[in-house]
């Protein structure tokens, strides 16, 4: 098993024992979505670019340019460097995830964020 797959597989579970009993819960939920979605799209987004260089040595026949095999490799990888984007898109989403529980819920946290004033003097 690679690092990165037991790194995962650790979050994955410490993530399935949070029971979502208070906001420190929540909060930590979030915070270990994002390092894995973030792990998740840094390797994913690596791959895609490995995958596009080695497919892009095959000729699949012999008349076939390699300009030709490029571009069947970029369309192919493409699908990859999609779904390590969704996995960053995901990261970002666990961040406001815990902006949206403080905004919603803050005033039963305690954490009531002062309002901002307008100066109107200047």
């Amino acid at each position: 098993m690679s690092e990165s797959t037991a790194t995962a597989k650790k979050l994955l579970d410490e993530m399935g024992k949070i029971e979502f009993e208070n906001a420190s819960d929540i909060r930590r939920y979030a915070t270990k979505l994002r390092e894995l979605q973030r792990a998740i799209a840094m390797e994913v987004e690596l791959s895609a670019d490995e995958l596009e260089a080695a497919l892009a040595t095959v000729a699949l026949t012999s008349t076939e340019s390699m300009a030709t095999s490029r571009k069947r490799a970029k369309a192919v990888a493409s699908h990859l460097r999609r779904a390590g984007s969704r996995a960053r898109e995901s990261a970002i989403s666990s961040v406001s995830l815990w902006g949206s529980v403080r905004k919603h819920y803050g005033i039963l946290m305690g954490a009531e964020k002062p309002r901002k004033s307008m100066n109107m003097k200047a």
